[in-house]
């Protein structure tokens, strides 16, 4: 097998050099080789402690009517997001990321029409949450307040730029 000329060789190593973060878009390289090629791919992690946690917390409701349902819901996830207020969570910190509202039905066997069973409406907010030891609390509260969706939470590193030099 033939190696790639001492050119060809350089760029491959280049190519090899690890970026720092954050990483710009890459520049495309066109050339036109006729020995092998070895492709590369880096990429780079740094190990670090969360600084923001997301958590997703909704609440679902079932009324005969839509109007009910949606009420009724509006209801409930006021005292979840007047709970996350009163432990502290800035109103600007807590985002709608989800309304749902569906028509239920039970079926039955065959040759049996559908039952309506009533509205269902699911309703959900994304709070970021800056302090990681308040959310176990956070998260307990949100139950006590009639949250029954709960997902999370997600870590993150949003202040990263000690991390990127």
């Amino acid at each position: 097998m033939r190696m790639p000329s001492t050119p060809v060789m350089a760029l491959i190593l280049a190519a090899a050099v690890p970026l720092t973060l954050p990483t710009a878009n890459a520049a495309e390289v066109q050339m036109t080789v006729q020995n092998p090629v070895v492709e590369l791919s880096t990429s780079e992690s740094v190990p670090a402690a969360p600084d923001t946690a997301h958590v997703n917390a909704g609440v679902q409701t079932r009324a005969p009517t839509a109007t009910e349902a949606m009420r009724l819901n509006a209801e409930q996830m006021e005292q979840v997001i007047s709970r996350l207020i009163a432990l502290g969570v800035p109103r600007n910190r807590i985002q709608t990321s989800g309304l749902n509202l569906n028509a239920q039905y039970q079926y039955g066997g065959e040759n049996q029409p559908p039952r309506f069973l009533g509205y269902d409406v699911t309703n959900s907010v994304t709070v970021k949450l800056r302090e990681m030891g308040k959310i176990g609390e956070v998260l307990d509260a949100l139950a006590a307040a009639g949250a029954n969706n709960l997902n999370g939470p997600s870590f993150s590193v949003e202040f990263d730029g000690p991390l990127k030099e």
